[in-house]
C-alpha cells in the first residue's frame, strides 16, 4: 500500500505542476485575446484572422483534452483511495474482533 501512496502522491504533483503551467498560459491567452480586441483593425488589415483562429482552436482542443484527461486520473485516484480506505477498514475491524477474542 505504500508503493499506492507513493505513486499516487507523485501523480497528484505532476499534475498540480501541469495545472500551475495551464494557469500561466491562461494569462498570455488573456493578454493575447485583449490585445486582439484592443487591436482588430490591425489583425483584420493583415489578414491574421485564420491564423488566430487556427491557434485559437489548437490550444482549446488541447486544453480540453488535458482537462478530459485529467479528471479521468483524478477520478481514478479517488477509486483507489476508497480501496485503500476500505482496506484499513478490514483491517481494522480483524484487530477489533482479535482484541474481542482476547478478552
Amino acid at each position: 500500500m505504500e508503493s499506492k501512496i507513493t505513486k499516487h502522491s507523485e501523480t497528484i504533483k505532476k499534475i498540480d505542476k501541469q495545472r500551475r503551467l495551464w494557469l500561466v498560459l491562461s494569462a498570455f491567452v488573456f493578454f493575447t485575446v485583449g490585445y486582439i480586441i484592443y487591436a482588430w483593425h490591425c489583425v483584420h488589415n493583415t489578414t491574421l484572422e485564420w491564423t488566430i483562429g487556427s491557434l485559437g482552436m489548437v490550444v482549446g482542443v488541447t486544453w480540453w483534452y488535458w482537462t478530459m484527461r485529467t479528471i479521468n486520473t483524478l477520478l481514478y485516484h479517488r477509486m483507489e483511495e476508497v480501496k485503500m480506505i476500505e482496506d484499513v477498514f478490514i483491517d481494522l475491524k480483524d484487530v477489533f474482533k482479535e482484541i474481542k477474542e482476547l478478552k
